[in-house]
């Protein structure tokens, strides 16, 4: 049976992609989230660890860049000799790739340009793949729409935003910014991963310095969805508990200023670079976006690729990924596939699977071609959709070859479908869309000096890695004490509350058979399949309907429907480039209304084509909900900054949401500050650190609306006010709160343009796009 230990177990992804598992929570903490949850309208008041005070993870964006300053910047990890530069001057992308040819072999992968003797790069197969492209709608015979066509590929991220008839353009990195003299990849969190250990990768575990692209220019500076991953290991010089307690010691008020505190960052680096080696770098970024224009039912979708590269000489090659099987290979060869299911079968194997710890050996035979060196990963609904789930791709009609498992041996997993998302579940397509934000478990905390107020994400980790770090401290604490840590790790899709909050995925009916252990929605909430498709086994805890909807909010799922995944026999090596065509059939709503009386308190629903996944709830503000006096009395003068201390705030904000205007916005490579000129607010839901947000939506920053410009803002549509305050009536100080305790408001991910591939300046230029107009036009993609 599953460990009766009074503990409740998680499953952790790497940052970058390759899966790891490892276990959460004393019996205390799921006490207190059993009776310290509250309902109604107010946010569940369960009491996490503070992310801002954990001691396996440093985010604090002043402190990073000290560290950067240090020896810690992205440069000192691909150069041997710094010079002619001075130590203390970061270099931008182009002055990298000039002096770094392995930083050179890196931008080489990505695209081909600069490397003659490769035969592609990732993006030039992607425009290849996707330049022309037909799709005759005859795929699926459950569709009824009209066929579209590609006409071409474009770095030109302004261009389709205003050519939503030209036909469904998908909009590609430009890997220029690699090459930029305005970008260059900044340090964003700074990682402690000692529970790596736990999987053979050294014999401490790694370090993990997470580097995001970042640029600034004259008129304007974000952060883009490109993240790398500098991963390093503990060495053996030392015992464990002196790595740890060297760690402890120094990250303790790490952010304190005093004298001192810049020796501290230099004994920092000092340990750092001292006490581990150069592994790996690790890739992970959002290569192509759709509209959601164009992908009128999944609300726009992305593809991201993630890759592990390790040095030979001065370049990077790419490098198997941990247990992320090569589906092309696998469905070819008989033999590569009896390679992967005798490892799969052999009972040590078996049970390592079943306690989530299990690394397919790379250095196998016929490894290298058993696992990929490139995995894809697609959003919207990625958790549902099966270009994510590899394993499911390679046994699908052959569940047969892995009948006689004796499965009652097994602790955790019940059956074959059990086993097959366990697998698909430890790979760095499953761990990307299982509990992460938009394929990433750590975005960074918004640093003022590369973004903009009105494009800030608020919480700088997904749902999963929020979850998690409590754990990780604890198992620091172990390793510190020479005490042993449970080694069963559970799922990741969803997150391991003792009560699943509204919006968390949960396992439905048929998932409950598949494994186990389950996790249940919390009060006022049932788990309910709003994503369909074959077998299943996820819901989403949506709040219960009563009749008479006081338990409503903004911000919750309006429809459920049917997945129709892309099943034709595919023209290209690798189907994963084109699993754009797979569609969501929207069948029914997920509450029959959405309440009664005034129009101004009922609730609407925004559409997918509106860019809202699954729709999104929201309804008008009222002028004391737009200047936030609602919250005067959860503010006192004597509420202290302590998180045991800090207001429940209500479930619902009111913040803005996206229009007409947005894409224009988008269009002018300035998002945010068109955006701040066109504010139209509406009550969306609260995000925090209690809370976070549902699958494919993101924690946004409250931007400073009381520092607005009043013209704007007070602007009139038809005769009538958009907004019913003005700045001046807005409660400053309780924007200032609600940023010091990291509240902030839910948004589809692709709102935030720095969690996008478009909408920004010229790499080479740091100039907007020049719009062009069609010479034809060509149908939409339709809508089921």
């Amino acid at each position: 049976m599953v460990s009766t230990l009074p503990t409740f177990q998680m499953r952790t992804c790497d940052e970058a992609g390759e899966a790891t598992m490892t276990f959460i929570a004393p019996l205390a903490f799921i006490v207190s989230a059993i009776f310290g949850a509250s309902s109604g309208g107010y946010t569940q008041k369960t009491p996490r660890h503070d992310i801002k005070s954990s001691k396996t993870v440093v985010l604090d964006t002043s402190t990073l860049s000290k560290l950067e300053g240090s020896g810690l910047a992205f440069e000192d990890h691909m150069l041997e000799d710094k010079s002619p530069y001075r130590s203390d001057v970061l270099l931008t992308n182009d002055q990298l790739y000039f002096n770094s040819a392995a930083y050179r072999s890196l931008v080489d992968l990505t695209y081909f340009d600069e490397a003659p003797n490769l035969p592609t790069g990732d993006i030039h197969e992607i425009r290849t793949t996707l330049s022309g492209f037909n799709d005759d709608g005859a795929w699926a015979s459950e569709q009824t729409r009209k066929p579209y066509r590609i006409s071409e590929a474009t770095f030109d991220a302004a261009r389709p935003y205003l050519l939503e008839r030209e036909g469904d353009e998908p909009r590609i990195f430009d890997p220029r910014w690699l090459k930029s003299p305005f970008a260059r990849h900044q340090l964003i969190a700074l990682v402690n991963r000692m529970d790596k250990r736990d999987f053979g990768h050294g014999r401490c575990g790694e370090i993990r310095l997470i580097y995001r692209l970042s640029y600034r220019t004259k008129t304007t500076q974000s952060t883009l969805p490109h993240f790398i991953n500098v991963v390093r290991r503990w060495s053996d010089s030392k015992p464990c508990v002196e790595h740890g307690r060297s760690w402890m010691r120094l990250v303790e008020n790490l952010e304190t200023q005093s004298k001192s505190q810049q020796q501290r960052h230099d004994n920092l680096v000092r340990l750092l670079l001292e006490s581990s080696d150069l592994h790996q770098i690790e890739l992970n970024y959002q290569s192509v976006r759709f509209t959601s224009g164009y992908m009128t039912d999944l609300g726009g979708q992305a593809m991201y690729i993630q890759r592990v590269l390790r040095k030979k000489k001065s370049r990077f090659e790419p490098m198997p990924l941990e247990n992320t099987p090569n589906v092309e290979a696998l469905l070819e060869s008989k033999h590569l596939l009896d390679i992967l299911l005798n490892e799969l079968k052999d009972p040590k194997n078996l049970h390592a699977i079943d306690q989530g710890t299990w690394v397919f050996p790379d250095k196998l035979e016929k490894a290298n071609e058993v696992l990929a060196t490139r995995s894809i990963s697609w959003s919207t609904m990625g958790h549902a959709r099966k270009i994510n789930k590899p394993y499911a791709r390679i046994f699908d009609g052959r569940e047969g070859l892995l009948a006689d498992i004796d499965y009652h041996q097994l602790d955790f997993i019940k059956n074959e479908r059990g086993l097959i998302e366990r697998l698909d579940n430890m790979t760095c397509m499953g761990c990307h869309q299982s509990g992460g934000t938009a394929g990433f478990h750590i975005l960074g905390r918004a640093n003022q000096n590369t973004s903009h107020s009105f494009n800030r994400q608020q919480f700088p980790v997904s749902p999963h890695l929020r979850d998690e770090l409590m754990f990780r401290e604890l198992y620091l604490d172990n390793v510190i004490n020479n005490q042993e840590n449970d080694s069963f790790r559970s799922l990741s899709a969803f997150r391991h509350d003792a009560s699943l909050e509204r919006g968390s995925l949960c396992l439905n009916h048929l998932g409950q058979n598949t494994f186990r252990e389950s996790a249940s929605c919390a009060h006022s909430t049932t788990c309910h399949t709003t994503v369909k498709g074959r077998d299943s086994i996820y819901g989403e805890c949506v709040v219960t309907e009563s009749g008479d909807h006081r338990d409503l909010y903004a911000g919750g799922a309006c429809f459920e429907g049917t997945l129709i995944e892309y099943n034709r026999k595919q023209e290209h090596s690798s189907s994963s480039l084109v699993a754009f065509q797979d569609r969501f059939k929207v069948e029914r709503k997920v509450h029959d209304n959405y309440g009664r009386g005034d129009r101004r308190k009922r609730y609407s629903c925004a559409s997918p084509k509106s860019g809202a996944p699954l729709g999104r709830r929201g309804r008008q503000c009222s002028k004391a909900e737009e200047t936030f006096k609602v919250f005067d009395e959860l503010h006192p003068d004597n509420v202290s900054a302590e998180p045991e201390r800090r207001p429940d705030y209500p479930n619902e904000i009111c913040a803005h949401q996206g229009g007409r205007g947005f894409d224009a916005c988008a269009a002018g490579s300035n998002a945010g500050a068109c955006l701040e000129k066109l504010v139209a607010r509406a009550m969306l839901d609260t995000c925090n650190a209690d809370r976070l947000c549902r699958e494919d939506y993101i924690c946004q920053q409250i931007p400073r609306y009381d520092l607005s410009a009043r013209e704007p803002y007070e602007r009139t549509k038809k005769g009538i006010r958009v907004n019913k305050a003005s700045p001046g009536d807005i409660d400053s100080k309780i924007i200032e709160d609600l940023h010091r305790d990291d509240v902030g408001f839910c948004v589809p991910t692709y709102f935030l343009f720095n969690m996008r591939v478009d909408g920004h300046p010229d790499p080479m230029s740091g100039l907007s796009q020049k719009l062009r107009y069609p010479k034809k036009l060509a149908p939409l993609r339709g809508q089921l």
